[in-house]
């Protein structure tokens, strides 16, 4: 969630604009802002084919099967509550017929999860999906929309995890930064945590229960067995400009096509409403990644190749048609851990790996997005671990 400044924009790591369908999380996080926040909407679309489309979960709209099909030839059908199938492209073949499925979730799924759509988890298919004539949004993880949706007035998106680290702190909780888990031993009763701060100095920490929130390439030098686990990584460009773009005016913009390396695009100024009437804006371009694929080790090349393709498809334009001229900063962030990718019976594998660490770390306890193995967006963390006994419940 990391929040960048260029220029007089805060630039998040992803288009992250918090909801929830629970008044009680939305009013604990407006209290941590201290009301300072605005009302945004999620607002994205597609790109594709040289056109905007509308976005596809939970409705797609009969105006983008329209558009469509003035393009390619397609046969779109009823969708229906089918849910069978062993992995996500059959299900959404029986759901939506193999047209829809790979113009509007296929191509694009292969493009940013790296893998083939019959080698993707059931998990990833959307709860809620029809045709209909609204176009409206919802993460794919839920069945219906949200309360209200905000973003902090200043700081970007990380300006409620300050506040919420603010919160415990002022409560006595010790919280050190810049520390990476390096080891973990039992020495019963006590697990010993190893950690290495960024001089490279180590430091050991016993502890009765650990809760281990990092990557889990930490936990697999303490088991024997192989697992099946790994993360998609993501490039972040970060790019202040003279200029204007397609992308302000949505939350954020899906690039589907594999022939343009870019997968995810939004512009600063759709969250920074007091700033769309300036000459400059920031974008922030993902490119699906991971190491030894050629763009991971060549990220700033890949970046520039990026940027050059979205310039070429007329999404940005540029001041003076000049990139020495216009491009006034870049910022180039690799995450390696950026989603838990979600292959066929990855949860029989990650419960395979929870037993198997009970065994040899019988405190320690595999916790949040990264060591669970979820996909938690913001909200889901506050629900589970502030608005839930599930960790009372795990200490027991």
């Amino acid at each position: 969630m990391l929040s960048t400044n260029l220029g007089d924009f805060h630039t998040d790591l992803g288009p992250h604009i918090f909801r929830s369908k629970d008044e009680r999380v939305l009013t604990f996080v407006k209290t941590l802002l201290n009301h300072s926040f605005i009302n945004m909407k999620s607002d994205p679309r597609i790109y594709k084919y040289g056109k905007i489309f509308d976005n596809t979960i939970p409705v797609i709209t009969r105006k983008n099967i329209e558009m469509l099909s003035q393009i390619r030839q397609i046969r779109p059908r009823r969708t229906t509550a089918d849910h069978s199938g062993s992995n996500f492209e059959e299900i959404m073949i029986n759901r939506i017929g193999y047209d829809l499925y790979w113009e509007f979730f296929g191509e694009y799924s292969e493009k940013w999860w790296g893998l083939k759509g019959s080698l993707l988890d059931p998990v990833l298919v959307p709860k809620t999906l029809y045709v209909g004539d609204g176009s409206t949004y919802s993460h794919y993880t839920v069945d219906g929309g949200y309360v209200e949706e905000i973003y902090p007035k200043t700081g970007g998106f990380m300006a409620i995890v300050d506040a919420l680290a603010s919160r415990v702190r002022k409560q006595g909780v010790k919280i050190e930064l810049g520390e990476e888990v390096t080891g973990l031993e039992y020495k019963g009763p006590q697990t010993i945590v190893v950690s290495r701060n960024l001089g490279g100095e180590e430091k050991e920490i016993a502890a009765d229960l650990v809760y281990y929130t990092g990557p889990l390439d930490a936990i697999f030098s303490l088991v024997k067995d192989k697992f099946d686990l790994d993360y998609r990584g993501i490039i972040f460009c970060k790019i202040l400009l003279h200029g204007r773009t397609e992308f302000e005016k949505y939350s954020w913009v899906y690039i589907h096509e594999k022939r343009l390396l870019a997968a995810r695009v939004y512009d600063a100024k759709y969250y920074h409403p007091h700033l769309r009437n300036g000459e400059n804006t920031a974008i922030i371009v993902e490119i699906p990644s991971n190491n030894h694929d050629g763009k991971w080790e060549a990220a700033d090349e890949t970046c520039d190749k990026a940027f050059e393709q979205l310039v070429g498809e007329g999404l940005v334009k540029l001041s003076t048609n000049s990139f020495a001229n216009d491009i006034m900063n870049k910022v180039i962030i690799k995450d390696q851990y950026s989603y838990p990718r979600f292959k066929i019976n990855y949860g029989k594998e990650y419960n395979r790996l929870v037993k198997s660490v009970s065994e040899s770390l019988p405190n320690l306890r595999l916790e949040g997005r990264y060591a669970g193995f979820q996909y938690l967006n913001s909200n889901n963390i506050i629900e589970k671990y502030v608005f839930s006994d599930y960790l009372q419940s795990s200490c027991r």
